[in-house]
């Protein structure tokens, strides 16, 4: 007898990865998009059994069979209703890969307006004092080790191709 007949279901795969994308920090997708960021299986889908119980079947995957039902067709994939909440019955859907599309989280481009970006390593201020020291002769080369950036991005600073607002 087979210890897993599970694994031959065609939602098996399916519920397999929606769990390790949640609960397997050892997966790539679950430190930016899932677990990490607190996206995580309901108790009922989570559940799963010790080998040799069950007849080898997960109760977490006999509950997402049957709150989830069988995909409408081969296309169809899993899809929560709400990007921002986890995988539950009440926000679960089967949706083709069009539709899932529509539903992704939106990407929010950060601000490049130095102190309102975190992550910029010049402010307004460092941009006003670079292009200062360049106009007072200093080199691509002098500029980049004492704001601790590329040549060439003292160069896009310097000839106002960056920081154009300033």
């Amino acid at each position: 007898m087979d210890p897993y007949p599970q694994t031959k279901h065609p939602l098996f795969q399916t519920w397999k990865d929606m769990r390790d994308r949640c609960l397997n920090p050892n997966n790539k997708a679950y430190q930016k998009w899932y677990g990490a960021r607190g996206i995580t299986v309901c108790e009922r889908w989570a559940k799963r059994n010790p080998v040799g119980t069950n007849n080898g079947w997960a109760p977490g995957f006999i509950a997402f069979i049957e709150d989830m039902g069988p995909k409408p067709t081969p296309d169809h994939q899993l899809d929560r209703k709400d990007p921002a909440k986890g995988y539950e019955p009440s926000n679960c859907r089967w949706v083709t890969t069009s539709e899932q599309a529509s539903n992704k989280k939106p990407y929010k481009r950060p601000s490049c307006q130095g102190e309102k970006n975190k992550n910029v390593k010049m402010t307004e201020k460092k941009v006003i004092d670079l292009r200062e020291d360049h106009e007072k002769g200093l080199s691509y080369n002098e500029l980049s080790k004492k704001y601790q950036i590329s040549k060439a991005t003292c160069a896009q600073i310097a000839l106002r191709k960056t920081w154009k607002h300033i």
